[in-house]
């Protein structure tokens, strides 16, 4: 016990003595040094004793270098076999650079070398009972020693493990970020073949809006262009049956003109030449071949033979001689320059009431009563008509 007091007591009076000494501040660049250069050298090359020259002539030159103090202080810990003035630089670089990343370490070397130094004294004393228990604290520390290399080699291998799992996940970054980028252009390419997609969905509603526009002006045409239609066939409806009234006014006039039945060789007025024996016996006979009359004319009571022929130089005059009263099988007509299905119906009927018959069964070339032409053959259906005559 009195020896560890003793102990105790010298660590204290080396920390006076060597706190008297000033530390000063550390400013780096040490390795530029030659004799800093010297003194790694000569430790490198296992002169430790030149080493420690060197680096106490530095200290003389810097004496604020931390890392002079830390060099110094391994040297004397763990190749000169001086825990004593290991203890000393390590306090020295302590107060020089306390905030250093190896701080921590350097305390834990300063409390090892410490024990050093007290083992060291008591062997050199050579207590019994200090070296009883100066080797079991030794056993002890040795045992610690292997278990804090123990967990130094499981923290190295977790410490790689981690490493090779944050290689994994910042592959699984880089690959997530080409992934965003993929998807990122395919959203662009996407995003503007929707933009074209639209212009062209505009582009089509802009035209259908533009036919419907058109469609509705051509119905507007169309209707505008039937009603003209209509008007016109009124108007030629109305022509037609202005035109019968004159004809049948003129037939009239005619008729009472004529006071006697007309002598051979005699001259009748409207006629432009005298009637022979064979016209006057043509005239009296029923001509039973249909011919064509445009439009009818209420027939006259009492009419001579020469009134009918005189009667027939009257457009739309159908002689009162010949009573059609329809057709048993179908006919065919050529139609002719002012013909109408009206005109056509009076010719083979008596009547104009027929006409529509004759379009439904011609629909494969008429499409209406306007569209009739010169040239075309119709179909004339088989149809019976009363007399009332």
């Amino acid at each position: 016990m009195k020896l560890l007091k003793y102990f105790l007591m010298t660590v204290m009076l080396a920390g006076m003595l060597l706190g008297g000494v000033s530390c000063g501040l550390y400013e780096g660049k040490e390795s530029a040094h030659p004799f800093f250069i010297n003194a790694q050298k000569f430790r490198k090359n296992g002169d430790y004793q030149n080493a420690v020259v060197f680096f106490n002539k530095y200290l003389k030159v810097k004496p604020d270098s931390a890392r002079a103090h830390l060099e110094l202080a391994s040297l004397y810990d763990e190749n000169m076999g001086q825990p004593l003035m290991a203890v000393y630089h390590y306090q020295c670089f302590l107060e020089l650079d306390p905030r250093s990343q190896d701080a921590a370490n350097v305390k834990q070397w300063l409390e090892t070398a410490k024990k050093k130094y007290y083992f060291k004294t008591r062997l050199e004393y050579n207590d019994p009972e200090d070296v009883a228990a100066l080797q079991n604290s030794l056993a002890v520390a040795e045992k610690e020693q292997k278990k804090i290399l123990a967990e130094k080699q499981n923290l190295l291998g977790y410490i790689n493990s981690y490493k090779q799992h944050i290689s994994q996940q910042n592959k699984k970054v880089t690959d997530l970020q080409q992934e965003k980028v993929k998807v990122e252009t395919e959203l662009a390419l996407t995003t503007e073949k929707k933009r074209k997609l639209q212009e062209e969905l505009q582009a089509f509603y802009k035209k259908y809006e533009a036919a419907v526009k058109d469609k509705n002006i051509l119905e507007e045409k169309l209707k505008a262009e039937l009603a003209v239609e209509e008007q016109l066939k009124i108007k030629i409806a109305e022509a037609g049956a202005e035109l019968a009234k004159k004809a049948h006014a003129e037939a009239v006039k005619v008729e009472k003109t004529v006071e006697a039945e007309p002598i051979i060789g005699q001259k009748v007025p409207g006629i432009t030449a005298p009637i022979t024996a064979k016209e006057l016996e043509a005239m009296t006979k029923v001509d039973t071949v249909v011919r064509k009359q445009p439009e009818p004319f209420p027939p006259a009571e009492n009419k001579p033979v020469v009134a009918a022929r005189l009667q027939e130089n009257v457009p739309g005059f159908i002689s009162n001689e010949i009573k059609p009263s329809g057709i048993d099988a179908i006919k065919f007509y050529t139609v002719e320059k002012g013909d109408t299905l009206t005109k056509i119906s009076r010719r083979f009927y008596g009547t104009a009431k027929y006409h529509k018959n004759i379009l439904d069964l011609n629909r494969d070339v008429l499409n209406s009563e306007l569209s009739l032409k010169p040239g075309q053959v119709l179909k004339i259906p088989p149809l019976k008509v009363e007399n009332k005559n």
